[in-house]
């Protein structure tokens, strides 16, 4: 659906008006005030719906909408309303999912989407639905393993790059311990392994916080030896 030139300038007051709604949500829920923030995050998602009506194939909208959604889920997850926060969270992440379809090349929207299904894992494990934990946080480590392949570094010869690397080192154990969680060591195992593949990468690059990496790859390192000795 195309706009005309005054339809668009509406449009985009509403989006500005949206984007302060979510910037005053995260700020007042900063601040402890819950309810505030509850209120300021279903203005902004009441509008941004109205505009994905409006033009659905905006990303902008997309991705506004589901950084909403993922806040509710945590304001919720945080007052253990695991039913509303995994509902939120699903939401934010079929949003997303939608989104890196439609723009494959964006990879600020794959890296959201890796961690909103790193979340979405977290909160199936809490719901005790095992299989959609496992099967959620082993999207997220897809996800920013494509990145961490595609997404290079122009500036430092098409060098992979060092945040990709450590969110995929804390996504791999973070799927690791929802294997481990269902007694899955031998899997659990090979996600440590790979988490100390990146760290050790990381390390030896000396890209980063260094002692922030070492301590981290002391610590995969640890886990990973507790399970082949169990």
């Amino acid at each position: 659906m195309l706009l005309t030139s005054k339809e668009a300038g509406v449009a985009s007051y509403q989006f500005q008006l949206a984007e302060s709604y979510g910037a005053l949500a995260d700020l007042v829920a900063d601040n402890g005030d819950i309810d505030a923030s509850r209120e300021a995050n279903a203005q902004a998602i009441g509008i941004l719906a109205e505009l994905t009506l409006i033009a659905p194939g905006n990303p902008d909208y997309q991705a506004e909408i589901a950084d909403r959604f993922q806040a509710v889920a945590a304001l919720d997850r945080d007052e253990g309303k695991r039913e509303e926060a995994l509902e939120s969270q699903e939401k934010a992440a079929v949003i997303l999912d939608d989104l890196v379809k439609r723009e494959p090349g964006d990879p600020d929207y794959r890296h959201t989407l890796a961690w909103a299904k790193s979340r979405l894992g977290d909160l199936y494990a809490e719901s005790n639905r095992k299989e959609d934990s496992v099967k959620a946080a082993n999207e997220s480590v897809q996800q920013m393993q494509y990145l961490l392949v595609n997404d290079l570094d122009p500036e430092q010869g098409d060098a992979k790059r060092p945040g990709h690397r450590q969110d995929l080192a804390r996504l791999y154990e973070n799927l690791a311990r929802h294997w481990r969680k269902q007694n899955r060591k031998e899997d659990a195992a090979k996600c440590f392994e790979k988490a100390v593949q990146q760290w050790d990468a990381l390390s030896r690059s000396g890209a980063g916080n260094l002692k922030e990496v070492n301590e981290s790859l002391a610590s995969a390192r640890a886990e990973l030896e507790k399970l082949q000795g169990s």
